[in-house]
C-alpha cells in the first residue's frame, strides 16, 4: 500500500482555527500531518517558543512532502505576541534563517510562507482593552515602532521567497480600514518582490486566521500538478463592491486574492469549484462586539438558497461563504440555507469573523477537503450556531457572574462551559440533526482562551 503523502504545518499559534481546525482539513482529504509539540506553541498572551519551534522545523523538515509554515511564530512566537514590542527586530529575524537551512534538507519539498502584516490595533484580553482597540482600530498613531519592526520582518520574508527558502509567500493583512499606514507597506513590499524578481509567487490578501487552510489548499494544488478553476457567484454585485468590516478592499478583490493565494484561478464557465458569497447590500452587524445591522431580506435569502440547490442539483461542487456580517453567520440567510440546500453536499462552507477569513475557509475547504462532512459540520457549528446563536446567551451569562467576557476566572470559565455545552450542544441536535448523522455532528465545546471569542468544537475532549 502506497503510504500517504504528509504535510507539514506550523501553525500561527495554538487556537483550534489556526492548528486543529487546518489539520482536520488535510487528515479529511487524505493526508497526515505534523505539527510541532503544543508546548513550543504558548497559549494566548504567553507566546510560543520560535527559536524552539525553528530547531524542531529544521529537525523534522525531511518527513514531509510539503510545508505550510507560520512566518509570525518563528519570528514572534504567535500572533498575539507580533502585536507586542518587546522583541527587537534581530532576534525576530534569526529564526527565520532555520527555513534556508530546512530547505536544503529535502530541496523538492514545496513550502508555502504565511505572515500577517500588522493590523492597526491591539489584541482585546479584557473590557478595558475593548476601547483602546476601538480607538487605534481608527487612529495607528502610536503604533509607529510596531509597524517599523514588523514590516522588517516582512521584508525579510520577501527576501526568503527571492532566495528560494520559500516557493510562495502569502502576506495577509489583518483588521485594517481604506487607509492608513498599512497601505504604504503594501507598496513597499510590492515594490521589493519586483526588484527581486520575486512578485509572481507573493499574494498580498486580506485576512490571517484562515492562512493555514489556504497554504494547506495550495501545496495540495501543487502535489497534484493542478490549477482549480474557481466561479465567483454573489448574492449581490453592489455587495461584492462594498468593503467589508476590519478590510482595506471591496469584497470581491479580497476574493479574487485567496482564490490566486490557494493556487487557483477564476473562471466564468467550466469551473471545478463554484464559490457563492453570500453578500446583501446592507449595513454589516457585528455578531462578537453586539453591533446590530439591518436585517436580511428573507425573499433575497430564500432566492440565493434557492439558487444554491438547484447548482447542487445540477452536481456542482458548491462552497458557500456568508459574508454578509463579522464575526458570525446571517441569521436570515443560514436558516434559508438549511431549509433549502442539502447542508451536508456543500463542498465548503464558512461565516466566520472577517470576510477574508470566511472566504478562504470556504475555499480552502472546496479545493482539499471536498465537503467533508465533519468540516461542514464543524463550521456550521461554529460560525451560526456558536457565533450567532449561543454567544450572545454566554455574554449575558457572563454579565450575571459579573465575569469579563474577554478574560475570565476559572469559576467563571467551569460556568461558562457548562452553560456551552447545554446550549450549543443543544442546537447542534436540532438545527443540524436532520443534515449530518450523529457520528459527523461535534460534541466537545469548550472555551481555550477564557474568553468568549472563540471556542473548541471537537468530537474528542
Amino acid at each position: 500500500m502506497t503510504p500517504r503523502p504528509t504535510l507539514g504545518l506550523v501553525p500561527l499559534d495554538e487556537r483550534p482555527v489556526c492548528l486543529e481546525q487546518p489539520r482536520l482539513l488535510a487528515q479529511d482529504a487524505g493526508y497526515r500531518v505534523l505539527t510541532p509539540p503544543a508546548r513550543l506553541l504558548g497559549r494566548f498572551q504567553v507566546p510560543g517558543d520560535g527559536e524552539a519551534v525553528a530547531r524542531w522545523l529544521a529537525a523534522n523538515f525531511a518527513k514531509a512532502d510539503a510545508w505550510a509554515v507560520s512566518l509570525d511564530m518563528l519570528a514572534y512566537g504567535g500572533l498575539v505576541a507580533s502585536r507586542r514590542l518587546g522583541k527587537p527586530a534581530p532576534a525576530c529575524l534569526r529564526p527565520l534563517r532555520a527555513l534556508s537551512l530546512a530547505r536544503r534538507l529535502r530541496p523538492e519539498a514545496p513550502v508555502c510562507g504565511f505572515q500577517a502584516i500588522r493590523r492597526r490595533s491591539v489584541t482585546v484580553s479584557s473590557r478595558g482593552d475593548l476601547a483602546l482597540w476601538r480607538r487605534l482600530h481608527e487612529d495607528d498613531a502610536g503604533l509607529s515602532a510596531h509597524r517599523r519592526r514588523n514590516h522588517l520582518v516582512n521584508l525579510a520574508a520577501v527576501g526568503l521567497l527571492a532566495d528560494g527558502a520559500l516557493d510562495w509567500l502569502l502576506l495577509m493583512q489583518e483588521d485594517a480600514t481604506a487607509r492608513g499606514a498599512h497601505k504604504d507597506e503594501q507598496t513597499a513590499l510590492k515594490r521589493r518582490a519586483r526588484e527581486l524578481g520575486a512578485a509572481d509567487r507573493l499574494f498580498l490578501g486580506a485576512g490571517t486566521d484562515e492562512a493555514a487552510a489556504v497554504a494547506l489548499a495550495r501545496l495540495d494544488c501543487a502535489l497534484k500538478r493542478r490549477r482549480p478553476r474557481v466561479k465567483a457567484v454573489y448574492s449581490s454585485a453592489a455587495g461584492s463592491r462594498r468593503i467589508a468590516p476590519y478590510e482595506d478592499r471591496p469584497l470581491c478583490r479580497t476574493l479574487a486574492g485567496q482564490v490566486a493565494a490557494a493556487g487557483a484561478s477564476l473562471c466564468r464557465r467550466n469551473a471545478d469549484l463554484e464559490l457563492w458569497a453570500w453578500c446583501p447590500d446592507r449595513a454589516p452587524a457585528d455578531h462578537a462586539l453586539g453591533r446590530s445591522g439591518r436585517r436580511s431580506s428573507p425573499a433575497q435569502a430564500e432566492r440565493f438558497c434557492r439558487a444554491i440547490a438547484a447548482a447542487l442539483k445540477r452536481g456542482a461542487a458548491v462552497a458557500v461563504a456568508d459574508v454578509a456580517d463579522a464575526n458570525g453567520a446571517d441569521p436570515e440567510f443560514s436558516q434559508a440555507l438549511a431549509r433549502r440546500a442539502p447542508l451536508r453536499r456543500l463542498s465548503g462552507y464558512a461565516a466566520w469573523n472577517t470576510a477574508g477569513n470566511a472566504l478562504g475557509w470556504a475555499l480552502a475547504q472546496g479545493l482539499l477537503g471536498a465537503g467533508s462532512p465533519r468540516g461542514l459540520a464543524l463550521r456550521l457549528c461554529d460560525d451560526w450556531g456558536y457565533q450567532s446563536v449561543c454567544r450572545a446567551k454566554l455574554s449575558a451569562l457572563a454579565e450575571k457572574l459579573g465575569a469579563d467576557p474577554w478574560s475570565f476566572d476559572e469559576p467563571a470559565r467551569r460556568a461558562l462551559e457548562r452553560a456551552l455545552r447545554a446550549e450549543l450542544g443543544g442546537w447542534t441536535r436540532r438545527t443540524l440533526g436532520r443534515h449530518f448523522t450523529a457520528a459527523e455532528l461535534p460534541r466537545r465545546f469548550s472555551l481555550p482562551w477564557s474568553r468568549l471569542f472563540e471556542a473548541r468544537i471537537s468530537w474528542t475532549s
